[in-house]
């Protein structure tokens, strides 16, 4: 996924024939995405970052932003509400959530109807598998008990903490009046947010990532060039010694600098 950008899907369909066996559920509410979301971005040096949240991200990374407001440059919402665009309630239900997720045809009509209708087929079997095995229902519907279910989204972006940062919200217009309205509704509360509406379904990441990716682009070009520090890395004790020998031998027109393997692995040197 880091790589491509995209989900594996035919990596996950394999799963299906894969021996199973039990693993423990990851809950993620909104203080362990925090906590994994400050890591990442400190690990990579990418403070302030332009943020963009798509469906409940929203509910879950609220907390961080209010909490680090200054690593944030802005924020950008896409269909973002508490409530997750795939009714994950029905998986509570026993018989319901044996239909949809033991059958292609049942979860593949869930989707079209709640969340995008151009997913094709094994992109929709993708999402079912990662649901039914490895306790990925219970790993989703733990995560979805932990949201605030009454998250203020007007309270949240009128905060001193928040309200600074400039935001954009993108919106389907394809769903319904209704969704509109609920995307009109966001707008009005976070104030100062730019909105705009896109051609695609609330899963528009898997047909209309073009658009979505001109609006984002446009959008943080507006702001200044954030201006990052980053801390130099001390020279390892072995390339330094080979410099030092280097200079003092006078060879200053070819210097021979060697290199472990990746990580730091092995032992090969190359000049």
């Amino acid at each position: 996924m880091v790589e491509t950008g995209d989900l594996p899907y035919e990596e996950i369909i394999k799963l299906q024939n894969s021996k199973r066996r039990s693993l423990k559920a990851i809950e993620l509410g909104s203080e362990e995405t925090a906590r994994v979301l400050g890591q990442v971005i400190d690990t990579l040096g990418l403070s302030p970052v332009h943020l963009v949240l798509h469906d409940s991200a929203l509910g879950l990374a609220s907390n961080w932003v209010s909490e680090n407001p200054q690593r944030v440059r802005s924020i950008t919402l896409i269909d973002s509400s508490i409530n997750p665009s795939l009714p994950l309630w029905v998986l509570h239900i026993p018989v319901i959530r044996e239909v949809l997720l033991g059958f292609s045809f049942g979860f593949q009509k869930l989707v079209s109807l709640r969340c995008s209708k151009e997913m094709t087929l094994p992109q929709i079997e993708a999402h079912r598998i990662l649901l039914k095995g490895r306790n990925g229902r219970e790993a989703v519907l733990g995560s979805l008990k932990k949201l605030n279910h009454s998250f203020d989204i007007a309270q949240w972006g009128n905060s001193d903490a928040v309200n600074g940062i400039p935001m954009q919200v993108i919106w389907s217009k394809q769903v319904s009046d209704v969704w509109i309205e609920e995307g009109q509704r966001v707008a009005k509360a976070l104030g100062k947010a730019k909105f705009v509406t896109h051609s695609g379904s609330r899963w528009p990441q898997e047909n209309k990532s073009g658009e979505l990716t001109d609006y984002i682009a446009d959008f943080v070009s507006a702001f200044p060039r954030s201006i990052r520090r980053v801390s130099e890395e001390p020279i390892p004790e072995k390339v330094q010694k080979i410099l030092e020998e280097a200079k003092a031998g006078g060879d200053h027109d070819h210097i021979h600098v060697g290199y472990t393997d990746a990580y730091g692995l092995g032992e090969g040197w190359s000049t």
